[in-house]
């Protein structure tokens, strides 16, 4: 399918009484203005009654009918949140429309307190979810069964299950034979490398490939892409790891490193700063690791002149050789612990 002839994606914002008023224009001028790039959204407003509804600002949102006569079949449910989400969950008709309009759409998202009505309508019931920071003991405390974290990241393997089932149009990710069904368009190499705290013992600096194998190493995790790499890379040398601790966090990866955990495999984007600051050394190994190439991947069926546009700024404007676009604007690496 051309991008000219893409089919267009229904979408559906539920608003309500009480609803906080940027968690609705919010992702409203996001679709509107991605379509004025080349993408193909079709937003819709809607209420449980079809009246329109007056927000937490006390700001009157005119709808544009009732949920309930939305098409059967949508392709991205927007549910936003509320500063009193205990009111929000207690409104039966809303949760039920939930409920129900989850069923008929290819995707769901909550934006911020909106976390409340999924968790409330079962839908996040053993699955991972995040809300505002402020929020995320209320609601692990009310809803048990949601596995709620701080921080949602992405493995490869979630990635391409979001991208297959429509759930997804777009990832940059490191390129795997795992995407050969999907469009891939090369954006950058990222070179890694093997890393330490200073204090790890180690009988020398320079190793042989063998050699990691008695290590106990650090790496993200074979479902992500990262890890899928790596563990290809020692597989191909004939190497087995004594012992592998996974996170599927860079950073966190570094901090485990830097605490002598053992022997990280990292990007020279996370690890330089950190060997600057004399929380890791390099550890050389032969022989060397091949970069990792990031692509971002798409389906044939889904992508538009909008997503074209998103890759060509992703090349134009990622540094991948470097932790932040703009590392000098932080605080120190040393002070973000707290």
């Amino acid at each position: 399918m051309s991008p000219g002839t893409a089919r267009r994606h229904p979408v559906a914002v539920l608003a309500f009484d009480g609803v906080q008023l940027l968690d609705v224009t919010g992702p409203v001028e996001v679709f509107t203005t991605a379509n004025a790039y080349g993408a193909r959204y079709e937003v819709t407003i809607v209420s449980v009654t079809g009246a329109d509804i007056r927000t937490s600002a006390g700001v009157r949102i005119g709808v544009d009918g009732r949920a309930g006569d939305l098409p059967q079949r949508l392709g991205t449910l927007v549910v936003p949140g509320s500063p009193d989400w205990q009111a929000a969950v207690a409104d039966r008709p809303l949760i039920a429309q939930v409920t129900g309009l989850a069923g008929r759409s290819a995707r769901t998202a909550s934006v911020c307190a909106g976390a409340f009505l999924l968790a409330e309508s079962g839908l996040l019931d053993g699955r991972r979810a995040a809300t505002h920071w402020q929020l995320a003991a209320d609601l692990a405390g009310r809803y048990p069964l949601v596995n709620v974290e701080l921080e949602v990241g992405g493995v490869a393997a979630d990635l391409y299950e979001k991208l297959r089932l429509a759930q997804l149009d777009l990832a940059i990710v490191p390129d795997t034979p795992r995407w050969a069904d999907m469009l891939r368009f090369p954006l950058a190499n990222v070179r890694n490398g093997w890393f330490c705290s200073p204090t790890f013992s180690l009988k020398r600096r320079r190793l042989a490939v063998s050699e990691l194998g008695q290590l106990t190493l650090l790496s993200q995790s074979g479902d992500s892409a990262a890890g899928h790499v790596m563990s290809k890379w020692l597989e191909r040398h004939g190497v087995q790891p004594r012992s592998i601790l996974t996170c599927n966090n860079f950073a966190a990866l570094g901090g485990m490193a830097s605490a002598g955990l053992g022997v990280a495999c990292l990007p020279n984007a996370i690890s330089d700063e950190l060997v600057t600051l004399g929380m890791l050394r390099e550890v050389h190994v032969g022989p060397v690791m091949p970069p990792v190439r990031y692509v971002a991947v798409a389906r044939q069926d889904a992508l538009t002149p909008f997503h074209r546009k998103v890759i060509a700024l992703a090349r134009a404007t990622c540094n991948y050789r470097t932790r932040y676009q703009d590392v000098g604007a932080r605080e120190p690496l040393v002070n973000e612990a707290g």
